[in-house]
Formats: structure tokens, C-alpha cells, sequence
């Protein structure tokens, strides 16, 4: 995913929290207040996404919770990946941009929904219209 690629710096806080909570039940704990991070699995594009958006509502207090944790190789990394001047910059970037796929991509998914029902659904209409004008096969789909 193009999107994953370009914005290292927060696929990189997304793996090294994750690596951090994983198997660290102490550390899931701190999370009491908060749900527990999404763990994005790399064949779900939109799981990505919705750890994405978790961060970006969440990262004042993900901050503070990792703020006072002991240093170790895991850790540094979690605080540098915090530390990140672009971080915050990036993750609006990526919730304003990419949020509304989210969705599009559980109904594309969807085994009861075929391509046409998706591209027509109400709640897809902005993001597909692009490819519902500008596509002729669509158009020859329909006649």
C-alpha cells in the first residue's frame, strides 16, 4: 500500500507499539483508559487504516502512557517513533485523506456485495464517483 510506504514514520510507531504490547501483558494494561491498540493485519489494506485513526484520536494519551515506561531496545523505539516532529502532521494527513477507503473497503470485501452494488452504495458515492463518470466499462455494465 502506496500510502503505508510513504509514511514510514507512522507504519513505524504502529509496529513498534505493537511489538511493545504484543507480549507484554503489564503494557496492555496501561491501556485500561484507553482500548487496546488495533493490530493491522498486512492482507486487510483497512485495518492499517483504522489503527491509523486510532492513533491520530488517541495520541496525546498514548504518549503519556509510554512516557513513563523503562528504556529498552522496544521502548526507544516507541519513543522515538513519538518523538517523530511529523507524526501528528502525518496521521491527520492520512485520516483526512484515505478514512472514508475504511469503509469501501468492508463493503468491497464483503462476499454479498458485488462490485456494482458497492460502487452504487449511497455511503460510496463520494469516493467512487470519480470512477462511476470517468469509467465506460461501468457505464457498459449497466446497459
Amino acid at each position: 500500500m502506496i500510502v503505508k510506504e510513504s509514511m514510514g514514520n507512522v507504519d513505524k510507531l504502529i509496529s513498534s507499539v505493537k511489538a511493545a504490547i504484543v507480549k507484554n501483558k503489564s503494557r496492555r494494561d496501561l491501556f485500561s483508559d484507553l482500548k487496546t491498540p488495533p493490530t493491522p493485519i498486512p492482507t486487510r489494506w483497512g485495518t492499517w487504516l483504522e489503527a491509523v485513526n486510532y492513533y491520530c484520536e488517541n495520541l496525546p494519551a498514548i504518549k503519556q502512557i509510554f512516557r513513563e515506561e523503562k528504556d529498552g531496545i522496544i521502548m526507544s523505539n516507541v519513543k522515538q517513533g513519538l518523538a517523530d516532529k511529523n507524526l501528528t502532521r502525518d496521521l491527520a494527513k492520512i485520516q483526512r485523506c484515505y478514512m472514508p477507503l475504511i469503509e469501501s473497503i468492508k463493503i468491497l470485501e464483503d462476499r454479498k456485495t458485488s462490485l456494482r452494488k458497492a460502487i452504487e452504495s449511497r455511503v460510496n458515492q463520494t469516493f467512487f464517483k470519480g470512477v462511476r463518470y470517468d469509467n465506460k466499462g461501468v457505464n457498459l455494465q449497466r446497459t
